[in-house]
């Protein structure tokens, strides 16, 4: 079992820049992003769909998983800095990462994760694959 508060430390000081952006995109209006789920064995694919001109920051994850971009260009943050990705782009999202995004158009993102008890409700999945805020990153929005 991954030591959650560790992670949440890690996550604090690694992505501190990403916690202010996502106190200010919390604080401006917010944007409906439709988010389909899917299943199939031992596999959980989530996609979102993402308006041009739309700052977004992900979740802290627990494990690795792939990120695709299906459609549209979408600038992020990554390990080596930001690159913008295009239809076909398939990138590893490591544990413990939190990234930003800005869709340059539409775009429809897709991440892949590992779902070895075939569970289908997304909100138990979110509780297993994602680390809750820190708390001081709460205090902060």
């Amino acid at each position: 079992m991954t030591d959650i508060k560790a992670m949440q430390q890690q996550a604090l000081s690694d992505h501190a820049a990403i916690f202010a952006l996502e106190d200010l995109i919390l604080q401006a209006d917010q944007v409906e992003l439709p988010v389909e789920h899917e299943f199939c064995n031992g596999i959980y694919a989530r996609t979102m769909h993402i308006p041009a001109g739309v700052a977004l920051t992900g979740q802290i994850h627990r494990d690795e998983c792939f990120f695709v971009v299906r459609f549209g260009i979408i600038r992020v943050t990554s390990d080596d800095g930001p690159k913008t990705l295009y239809p076909g782009a398939m990138v590893v999202s490591g544990a413990g990462s939190k990234r930003a995004g800005f869709a340059i158009t539409d775009s429809v993102v897709t991440t892949f994760h590992l779902n070895s008890e075939n569970e289908t409700s997304p909100v138990k999945l979110w509780d297993a694959l994602v680390v809750p805020a820190p708390v001081s990153a709460l205090e902060a929005a």
